[in-house]
């Protein structure tokens, strides 16, 4: 085809010399006529220093990790009050006294009951899980004397008294483990009516170890269920708050998290001078295993589970309270 095209120019040269001109032509007003690019733009400025600020928007209730709301289901008159705002105080401890009126006496009475069922339900759990477990160890040693072998094969799991003893075994073990989650829902089920009756209780304890702010409630004063002509409504009563050493963390609605650091400079942690600078860094979340592990963990933390273990008790000697300072001139 080629060949043909090139014989056909050259028979014909006024052709090929239109079609080279008419070729230039388009070369030349392609090159004028095209739309062109426009040349980037460039914006200087002189740098400065200055604050960078960045947001996240968030909606719900916010729960700070450092304060603790103490708060009752009791109703009647606060009788006494055992501490004021700025002392220290350790998990347990008694915040005030309430005289119940009779609607807070029934509530009691009535949350210590639910108290006392959970707990002996737990307890005849707790017991049926050793018998089970007795049984577990029985079948287990059955199958492995008499017919238990690492790799059986399809005749000896055809045999009926492996296929007897083997579901034997499996069964014991479905038993011991079905109980293991029995009991872990009884141990719930007694935490959270131990918890019910604390919050109905005469006696407010403090939830946690920290420093007593904002006390909301003084001796005389009515608290507690608010009637009507058909229903009795409780109502949680704020005590007062309990501040505690910060912890870099924000937790939303226990859906979101942010989670900071500490301050990583050349001189250590927190410091900070000329050619010495801190490092921030922090984290945004949605992970519910690990809003559930920082929960736990603080909680731990400052509920004054670690203090038993603790080796600076010559320093510390009371948990979470500020140590005094100690040396020439203190």
């Amino acid at each position: 085809m080629i060949e043909k095209v090139k014989a056909l120019l050259l028979g014909h040269k006024k052709l090929s010399i239109l079609i080279g001109g008419i070729l230039i032509l388009a070369i030349i007003g392609w090159n004028v006529f095209a739309p062109k690019s426009a040349a980037p733009v460039y914006q200087t400025a002189q740098v400065t220093k200055g604050t960078l600020i960045s947001s996240v928007t968030a909606s719900g209730a916010v729960n700070v990790s450092n304060k603790v709301s103490i708060t009752t289901a009791a109703s009647g008159v606060v009788q006494e009050i055992f501490v004021k705002s700025g002392d220290s105080v350790n998990q347990g401890d008694k915040i005030a006294q309430i005289t119940l009126d009779n609607a807070g006496q029934q509530r009691q009475t009535a949350a210590y009951a639910a108290y006392l069922a959970a707990q002996n339900t737990l307890n005849s759990d707790t017991a049926a899980i050793n018998t089970l477990q007795v049984t577990l160890f029985k079948t287990n040693q059955a199958f492995v004397t008499d017919r238990g072998v690492a790799n059986p094969t399809d005749q000896q799991k055809a045999d009926p008294v492996y296929i007897e003893e083997d579901a034997a075994w499996l069964a014991a073990e479905a038993a011991y483990k079905n109980q293991q989650s029995v009991i872990a829902k009884d141990q719930a089920s007694v935490s959270n009516a131990f918890e019910t009756y604390q919050s109905d209780s005469a006696t407010v304890t403090a939830p946690a170890s920290g420093t007593i702010t904002d006390v909301q409630i003084a001796p005389g004063m009515q608290i507690g269920s608010s009637t009507s002509t058909s229903t009795t409504t409780t109502n949680l009563q704020n005590v007062a708050n309990i501040k505690r050493d910060g912890q870099m963390s924000v937790v939303v609605d226990t859906a979101e998290m942010y989670l900071g650091s500490a301050n990583l400079t050349g001189a250590g942690l927190g410091a900070k001078a000329d050619g010495k600078r801190n490092f921030e860094m922090g984290i945004w979340t949605r992970s519910t295993a690990l809003i559930e592990s920082v929960l736990e963990q603080f909680n731990t933390l400052w509920e004054g589970h670690y203090c038993k273990k603790c080796r600076r008790k010559d320093i510390c000697p009371v948990p979470l309270e500020e140590p005094e300072l100690v040396g020439p001139g203190k």
